[in-house]
């Protein structure tokens, strides 16, 4: 009897749950826009997909000649180099796996060529007609991302539902100019872990976004979860250990009953435990079902094939943090070691060769800081430099992702007011400390607004002392629709110095506000510097933002505001000035979601790759030799007007090419960041460097590329 009431309540529980949800997907599957839009929706810690209807696929492997299928042009070696040993293996290995039959592979020479070329990508097709296998359709339907908000900080849920209109636009607009790249990707399997929202308990990151605390990061993260979804690829989202944590380690099998099905709406597992039994638990805990079915645990290895059933199988991309990053390499740290070249580590400030690794960071630390640290922190994760995707276009060596600019409700056409008026760059007290100097410059010219979120009422503290505060009107902490709404009426944004590079230039810049843009007598770099001391990265930082000094007039002036006369004058020239409204392509919806489309599409850090296969294509590569002493890849191909491209120095560093370039007899090798330079090859890959700075007997080889003007990171010949 009591067998017979504990299967009527588990039928209950399992009707309870899956009608309202099968109901639920069913209703939203029907949702569609225009460019083959698709629409999704997540559950739970991920993005879970409609089930989309199986394709009935007809090949008929007959209508080829076995001899045609096994026939491949000489070159094959050359663009697809591990084509002839699969081959061969799949000849005899195909009944291995079940999987390899639900692929169509019959034993044919035409089955194992459809296999290798179609469903995986070793071999050339045997036509362009057949069909691709998983391809990601665009789906600019915010559905897909609604059961994640509860997991994201109120601030994320609150940028992307204010921006969304935006991401729509750009989600049309980039398949209206681009609609050959953007068709024909593979959809890929992505994890976002947000590892510093996993020690929010600590560090209350998310927390402070409310009341001032830095923004970066979470506007980044929101930014790149919109573009994951939009693009269309299969989005699991993680912001908490739990999420990552195998069932093993939480249940104790001999306690619990552990059950995994397919859900017949949704192409994911869910899995539920009961309890059987445990002292002292009531009975209606004693029945709950709690999911344990952890991301990690679905794509541990369930056999050889990438597909099954028309679904990707295998974990393609991993987007995390630093902080993601310790995390997984403390608690998964065999997770991490498979898939240590899918990750892509979100890097604000980028990582240069010579903190990448720990060995060659400990043998030249003293050289490589100042007097505030000797560590390394943030660095020596063993990563390919590109797996490091920044905030800013700033470093040649790692991956740009960047983000956003806010410009809902910009309206080109309305007037500042007659008064000019600024807002002083630095929402937290500190960061104007020893501004008196420039702030009292800037008074006489303009009213001056501030945003300080952690500023005392003066009314309520009086003092004898002249604070800088005297005559500006703080609000004290706004949102970003106050912010843009104050934006909107100001006339200058003017930079204190600090904070470096955050978005609040661009987005000050896409209101018609001119930003003045603090220049530093000397450049900051971690070796004097407090704030960059144990950063991993060796660059100068010459103005609060370079980006935006490279733009120039009339959107920014770069001044030393500690110069009065300079200032003065540019104070002057910037209310003068009355720019419209401007953001880069590169920032906006449709320029992250072309960069990210692609980069996601072709950048390939896994493996060997053939000449003919890299991209960027090879064809698109210039070389070029450094010409002043102690000169950078980096600032030889910029004066080019190109990029160096870190991805080219595998195919340069031979002896024949330096032989050539330099007349060399022989040629030696090193494990140096400056390699290959004068007649010596790299011999460690993980010290290829675009950004490194040679002494001045050494002349470096430097591969380059062009790029589109406003998207540093796609070349004319990438799309």
């Amino acid at each position: 009897m009591r067998r017979r009431r504990r299967c009527l309540a588990l039928l209950f529980i399992f009707s309870a749950f899956i009608t309202p949800l099968g109901f639920f997907y069913f209703t939203i599957s029907s949702e569609s826009g225009k460019f083959g839009f698709s629409s999704e929706h997540t559950s739970g810690f991920q993005t879970s997909e409609v089930a989309e209807q199986p394709e009935n696929v007809e090949l008929d492997f007959k209508s080829f000649p076995d001899s045609e299928c096994s026939d491949f042009s000489s070159n094959v070696k050359i663009d697809y180099p591990e084509c002839l040993s699969k081959m061969q293996w799949i000849r005899n290995g195909w009944k291995t796996h079940q999987c390899y039959a639900d692929n169509y592979i019959d034993g044919s020479e035409c089955s194992f060529r459809y296999y290798l070329s179609q469903v995986e990508n070793y071999c050339p097709p045997m036509t362009e007609t057949i069909r691709r296998n998983g391809l990601a359709k665009m789906s600019p339907s915010i559905r897909r991302l609604l059961p994640i908000f509860d997991g994201i900080p109120v601030y994320m849920k609150t940028r992307i539902n204010r921006l969304w209109k935006k991401w729509k636009e750009g989600a049309h607009e980039v398949m209206e100019k681009y609609e050959a790249t953007m068709t024909n990707r593979k959809k890929l399997n992505v994890l976002v872990f947000i590892g510093f929202l996993a020690n929010e308990q600590k560090l209350k990151l998310a927390k402070k976004s409310d009341h001032g605390g830095p923004l970066g990061e979470l506007l980044q993260w929101s930014d790149l979860l919109a573009s994951l979804s939009i693009i269309g690829h299969h989005l699991e989202v993680a912001t908490d250990k739990d999420s990552l944590r195998s069932f093993e380690s939480n249940v104790k099998l001999y306690v619990y009953q552990f059950s995994c099905f397919q859900d017949t709406y949704v192409k994911r597992y869910t899995c539920f435990y009961w309890s059987v039994r445990h002292p002292g638990e009531d009975a209606a805990a004693k029945n709950k079902p709690k999911n344990v079915c952890s991301i990690l645990w679905k794509y541990k290895e369930r056999g050889p094939c990438q597909y099954v059933n028309g679904t990707r199988q295998q974990m393609d991309i991993i987007f995390t943090d630093i902080m993601g990053l310790n995390i997984l390499r403390q608690y998964h740290r065999q997770f991490l070691f498979n898939n240590r070249c899918r990750i892509r580590l979100l890097d604000s400030f980028g990582t240069h060769a010579e903190f990448t690794t720990k060995t060659y960071f400990l043998q030249n630390k003293r050289k490589l800081s100042g007097p505030y640290s000797q560590r390394n922190p943030w660095g020596g994760h063993g990563l390919d430099l590109r797996q490091h995707w920044t905030f800013y276009p700033h470093s040649d060596d790692n991956t740009f992702l960047g983000f956003v600019v806010d410009t809902e409700g910009v309206d080109e056409k309305r007037q500042k007011t007659l008064y000019p008026s600024a807002l002083v760059y630095g929402k937290e007290k500190y960061m104007w400390e020893n501004a008196e100097k420039p702030i009292g410059v800037l008074k006489k010219f303009v009213k001056i607004h501030a945003t300080v979120a952690d500023l005392e009422d003066v009314n309520e503290k009086k003092t004898n002392k002249t604070s800088v505060f005297d005559d500006v009107k703080n609000h004290g902490f706004l949102n970003s629709q106050e912010i843009s709404e104050l934006l909107d009426t100001t006339t200058i944004f003017f930079g204190l110095g600090f904070p470096l590079e955050g978005p609040a230039p661009l987005e000050a810049m896409a209101r018609g506000a001119v930003f003045i843009n603090a220049r530093f007598e000397k450049p900051k770099s971690r070796k004097n510097y407090k704030f960059l001391a144990e950063k991993p990265t060796l660059r100068e930082w010459t103005s609060q933002n370079p980006y935006m000094e490279e733009i120039g007039e009339p959107h920014v002036i770069t001044v030393d505001i500690n110069n009065e006369k300079e200032l003065e004058v540019a104070i002057k020239r910037a209310i003068e000035l009355k720019p419209k409204p401007y953001v880069p392509f590169e920032f906006s919806p449709a320029g992250m979601l072309l960069r990210v489309a692609l980069l996601l599409e072709k950048q390939e850090v896994c493996g060997k790759i053939a000449r003919s296969k890299r991209w960027p294509p090879v064809n698109q590569m210039k070389i070029f030799k450094t010409i002043n002493s102690g000169e950078s890849c980096e600032k030889t191909c910029h004066s080019q007007k190109m990029k160096c491209e870190s991805s080219y120095f595998s195919i340069i560093n031979s002896p024949s090419l330096l032989q050539r370039q330099f007349g060399c007899s022989s040629t030696l090798s090193d494990a140096s960041p400056f390699a290959p330079f004068n007649c010596t090859v790299q011999s460690s890959a993980h010290l290829f460097s675009c950004a490194s700075r040679p002494p001045l007997d050494v002349v470096r080889v430097c591969p380059c590329r062009d790029y589109i003007p406003e998207q540093h990171a796609i070349c004319k010949g990438c799309l």
